[in-house]
């Protein structure tokens, strides 16, 4: 279950900066960041979009956890096939 990978979203850093005691590097709290994310090896953002602000802020993320970093870019197409399905779906059980 380690090796699963993780998704992020925008708020990563604001979460990680708030409420996690690592946020500092670990330097304040080194022996939490094992502890939270001795199991983890790799932070993975999932992404819509290519926005380099965003990957930035998830490869940061990770260098601060001592963890690697990988993105994957998925775009908006399986959402747009998700939504596309499910309205036909839905207006296919109206008519009949």
């Amino acid at each position: 279950m380690a090796d699963r990978p993780r998704g992020m979203g925008r708020g990563l850093s604001a979460i990680l900066s708030s409420s996690v005691p690592v946020a500092d590097g670990g330097e304040s709290h080194p022996e939490l960041r094992d502890m939270y994310f001795g199991n983890y090896k790799r932070v993975v953002l999932i992404s819509q979009s290519q926005d380099a602000s965003i990957i930035d802020r998830g490869r940061a993320a990770a260098r601060r956890l001592g963890l690697e970093f990988e993105h994957r870019h998925v775009g908006l197409e399986p959402f747009s096939d998700a939504v596309t399905s499910a309205v036909s779906v839905a207006l296919s059980k109206r008519v009949a």
